[in-house]
């Protein structure tokens, strides 16, 4: 759909549930919000210690957001130790960058685990003398201040990054990027949205009433 097909849809389902009118610009911006929501439905929160899942092992099927996926050679950096002083490498992340997909780590050979820590925790694998870091089973990553530090034996000759990128910011000249199929439910989730900012509204209203 194009913005104004999703304006119109957002209109229809607005008066069946009967919600307050709202002009072009706020429908864009609950749209907005709505895509944003659609597509971080699909991730962990990130305090939440689920990333490590993402890693190494095969992926669900994401075809309500395959056309935000992508791939980036770039931003490898040998060192790190300005982040932490066993860092061996890290990876900028891409200014689009998201969410995290998986990573491609190549030294060679591919490491046969790799595996995420939290920044407080990466200390205690360098006390453990089956978990020092390696390159083949003892491969280990910390997000850090917009970077992936590595943890590893040496600095990796190639990393491939797998991310999704923000979507695109609608407007009237400007569509969705998500797949089509995800279009009627941003447009659902968006009214939703709408009809619980005027409910919160009126309460507001009411509520100097009640007291």
């Amino acid at each position: 759909m194009t913005t104004l097909e999703m304006i119109n849809q957002f209109n229809t389902l607005k008066d069946l549930y009967q919600a307050p009118y709202y002009d072009p610009d706020d429908i864009i911006l609950f749209l907005n919000r709505a895509i944003e929501s659609r597509v971080d439905s699909y991730y962990p929160r990130k305090n939440e210690p689920t990333l490590e899942s993402y890693v190494g092992q095969s992926q669900r099927s994401l075809d309500g957001i395959h056309t935000l996926i992508k791939s980036s050679t770039t931003g490898l950096n040998a060192g790190g130790t300005q982040f932490h002083k066993r860092a061996k490498a890290y990876v900028e992340l891409p200014e689009d960058y998201r969410h995290f997909e998986t990573i491609e780590i190549n030294f060679p050979p591919y490491p046969e685990k790799i595996t995420v820590k939290g920044f407080d925790e990466i200390n205690q694998v360098f006390s453990d003398p089956f978990g020092v870091p390696n390159d083949s089973s003892n491969v280990y990553l910390v997000w850090h201040a917009g970077k992936i530090l590595i943890f590893s034996e040496t600095v990796p000759v190639e990393v491939n990054l797998i991310y999704c990128k923000n979507p695109v910011i609608i407007s009237l000249t400007e569509d969705c990027d998500l797949p089509i199929l995800e279009h009627r439910n941003v447009v659902e989730i968006a009214v939703k949205m709408a009809i619980g900012i005027a409910e919160e509204t009126d309460r507001a209203k009411l509520s100097p009433l009640i007291k």
